[in-house]
């Protein structure tokens, strides 16, 4: 039962501080299935800080990986909110309160016929 974290989009600016195709926002999905098959997911988008240009990634060369390390290694949030270690553990701990709702549900939705 691992986590599944994927890419969907990226948000760039084309040109910025003489660096091309400077990406601002990384739009993820996230999910986790169960030993049962349930699956619980997220999905969202978070701002990237300024690239540094001497460690710089061409957009041609970046991997999902690469993308996702933005997210998850941010040591200094730009909204004055969490880390990105914190923001991913809370993110994860929602996908996880999902399967834990699926497994032993506490409310429902429906009618009786």
């Amino acid at each position: 039962m691992a986590f599944n974290w994927t890419v969907a989009a990226l948000d760039y600016q084309v040109s910025e501080d003489g660096l091309t195709d400077v990406v601002t926002t990384v739009h993820w999905r996230v999910s986790k299935e169960d030993d049962e098959g349930n699956v619980g997911s997220a999905y969202g988008s978070k701002g990237v800080p300024a690239p540094n240009p001497d460690s710089f990634i061409a957009y041609a060369d970046l991997t999902p990986e690469t993308c996702l390390n933005w997210l998850f290694n941010e040591t200094a949030p730009m909204d004055g909110g969490e880390s990105g270690a914190e923001w991913k553990a809370d993110t994860e701990a929602n996908v996880d309160a999902q399967l834990a709702e699926m497994e032993n549900p506490t409310h429902g939705t429906g009618v009786p016929w």
